[in-house]
């Protein structure tokens, strides 16, 4: 059977000695109620024009504090990550998709099941710890 995988698709699986069929003999959801699922993401973004996002971002802080004035957006957002964050702000999660000036280039996203209480997310909001049930074997 590796023989004809190898030729059709010229690779093959590695066996690790585990029986095929059972995969999930023994699979137990590890969730407990109260649990904390964290999402935690990285998202890379080509800037394509850098005046263009830094212009985004500005209309985005002038929408999002109506009060303000244009030298206030200018002298609150200088720069590409001040520009970013009230994209974000002003938006959700996909504002920098389509923000002019940028272009996503990849990103990855990785879950972590958690206990409650045991990180101290102010201190270090990425210092989490799985649940024992989750961690890697």
């Amino acid at each position: 059977m590796a023989d004809a995988e190898f030729d059709w698709c010229g690779s093959t699986s590695v066996h690790l000695g585990a029986e095929e069929d059972s995969d999930l003999d023994g699979f137990e959801e590890n969730a407990e109620v109260g649990s904390v699922l964290s999402m935690l993401a990285r998202v890379d973004y080509e800037v394509t024009d850098p005046d263009a996002v830094r212009s985004a971002g500005r209309a985005a802080y002038l929408e999002t504090w109506q009060d303000e004035e244009a030298i206030d957006a200018a002298t609150r957002i200088q720069d590409i990550t001040g520009a970013a964050s009230e994209l974000l702000h002003r938006g959700d999660l996909n504002a920098l998709d389509v923000a002019p000036g940028l272009s996503r280039v990849r990103h990855v996203i990785h879950f972590v099941l958690h206990d409650p209480g045991e990180e101290a997310f102010d201190a270090d909001p990425f210092g989490i710890v799985p649940a024992e049930s989750d961690a890697p074997q």
